[in-house]
């Protein structure tokens, strides 16, 4: 076993954890809008909810066929964000 397989059960242990504290703490509905500066549509697999999610990212982040319907990807700088004040209920950065 390499370092890199480690790491990846401990990504997910993580991550999972870090999500449902999330969904305890705001308890995200299908018609809440998040903002996600950074972030990859992975962690929100983890929520059991669909809310509308935006991820914003300097690149282009891919995103699976079945979860373009709560997900859009926009490029931009999270130093300058392209949206106006209130477009989202909640603004999230796993980092």
């Amino acid at each position: 076993m390499n370092i890199e397989s480690i790491y990846h059960v401990f990504y997910r242990l993580f991550r999972r954890r870090r999500m449902r504290r999330f969904v305890e703490t705001f308890r995200p509905t299908a018609q809440t809008r998040i903002l996600d500066v950074g972030g990859t549509y992975y962690n929100w697999r983890y929520v059991d909810t669909n809310p509308h999610i935006t991820l914003l990212n300097i690149t282009e982040t891919t995103i699976p066929e079945d979860h373009k319907a709560h997900v859009e990807f926009v490029t931009g700088d999270g130093t300058e964000l392209p949206f106006d004040d209130h477009a989202f209920d909640i603004c999230f950065s796993n980092s």
